[in-house]
């Protein structure tokens, strides 16, 4: 196929052959685009950009027909021209700005495909050099989280969830355990738990780790990594009460006669009936966050009582109790649902966040680079590609074990 000397960004998207050679390489097409690329230096530039673009979407077929691919792409071109103003990626701090090339596209597409942001730092010309005919592979893998965690039961025997089998873990208090896909289900009937002693379990995530609880009442709980919830294996008192450090998302049983209370390691207290919520009460966080998503929560801390409603977040610490309301809470149970969500967020608050789900420490040698993001990635990216969309935007980072260091 020839090709202009103007060729541009969306006349390569457009191109069913350049198309087949991001997604399925071959020994013909390869050697066509090699030549291409060399041959026409003035156009390097928007074949870099298209590939990338090309290579950021997921589809849900391991090889869509071409009628889906250049579907897929009308839509993800319509997107960026309805919402790149609105959707930045990138806002500097200071007056020089630099156009922000990534947006928050996936939830706004349709079944077909979605868009999250794996985006190759590498030119063509880079990778053709090093014989690479396909997609960017990275050489050093630090997996994501997965569902992992640690529970100890009411006798003080510790059990790994993410290898317990289902009978290594039931029957205390006439309560069945069950542990399955990430999951562990408290099961008893209101009979089988009259008279019984109160006695506590303690589920811990590890760092890298996220593990889903339905406690004996119905109430189902979510755990993001380095997190940890104490709570009765059965609820026969005349008030629910739990104690979570860490972060949490709460879908609470309704039991109007038996109210919801959790404990948090600051003295804060929320008090529910039945609710949806989240808690972020990370000890290297600068305040605790609960925000609310679904019917009424009252937050307690240091003598003070404030009733939320839909949408609102409590903001608690030393000296600190503030009541915000956000117009969208989606970012706030991001992790819940398998995503990173941002906001104009720092670079700081995003690594600590990357620090807990894929279990590295990080370092900035060289101070914090003064830049905000918005966007959503996938949480079940490695590390590695996570970070070239970081790159991209001259953030630079280099992995030595498990340790992270970040320099402008």
């Amino acid at each position: 196929m020839a090709h202009n000397n103007n060729s541009s960004f969306q006349h390569f998207i457009e191109d069913a052959s350049f198309q087949q050679w991001v997604l399925f390489p071959d020994a013909e097409n390869t050697l066509y685009w090699k030549d291409h690329y060399h041959s026409h230096p003035e156009q390097q530039k928007a074949m870099d950009e298209a590939r990338n673009f090309i290579l950021s979407l997921r589809f849900k077929e391991d090889r869509p027909d071409s009628e889906v691919i250049e579907r897929s792409l009308a839509q993800a071109l319509e997107i960026i021209k309805t919402k790149e103003s609105a959707i930045p990626i990138r806002k500097i701090k200071s007056k020089t700005r630099i156009p922000a090339f990534w947006w928050a596209a996936a939830a706004l597409l349709p079944i077909l495909f979605s868009v999250w942001f794996i985006v190759s730092n590498k030119s063509f010309d880079k990778e053709l050099a090093e014989g690479n005919s396909g997609p960017a592979q990275t050489t050093t893998s630090i997996l994501p989280g997965t569902d992992r965690a640690t529970l100890t039961l009411a006798d003080g025997s510790v059990v790994i969830l993410d290898t317990a089998d289902q009978e290594s873990i039931m029957g205390q208090q006439n309560v069945k355990l069950i542990s399955a896909n990430g999951q562990i289900t408290y099961r008893a009937t209101a009979q089988a738990l009259k008279g019984v002693e109160m006695q506590f379990n303690k589920i811990v995530t590890p760092r890298g780790g996220q593990y889903k609880i339905e406690l004996q009442d119905g109430t189902m709980v979510w755990l993001n990594a380095a997190s940890s919830l104490r709570y009765p294996v059965a609820f026969n008192s005349n008030q629910r009460e739990v104690e979570l450090e860490g972060e949490g998302y709460f879908e609470v049983a309704h039991n109007a006669a038996k109210p919801f209370i959790v404990k948090l390691t600051d003295g804060t207290q929320v008090t529910v009936l039945g609710t949806h919520f989240n808690i972020n009460s990370y000890a290297d966080e600068n305040a605790v966050k609960t925000t609310l998503l679904q019917g009424s929560v009252m937050i307690a801390q240091g003598g003070q009582q404030k009733k939320l409603r839909p949408g609102d977040q409590a903001v608690t610490g030393q000296d600190k109790f503030n009541v915000v309301h956000l117009a969208n809470t989606d970012q706030i149970v991001a992790w819940k649902n398998g995503y990173f969500s941002f906001n104009d967020d720092n670079l700081e608050s995003i690594m600590r966040q990357l620090s807990r789900w894929y279990n590295v420490e990080i370092a900035f040698p060289q101070g914090v680079p003064d830049v905000l993001f918005s966007g959503e990635l996938d949480r079940n990216l490695k590390l590695e590609e996570l970070l070239e969309v970081f790159s991209t935007m001259k953030i630079n980072y280099q992995i030595e074990n498990r340790k992270l260091t970040i320099t402008p």
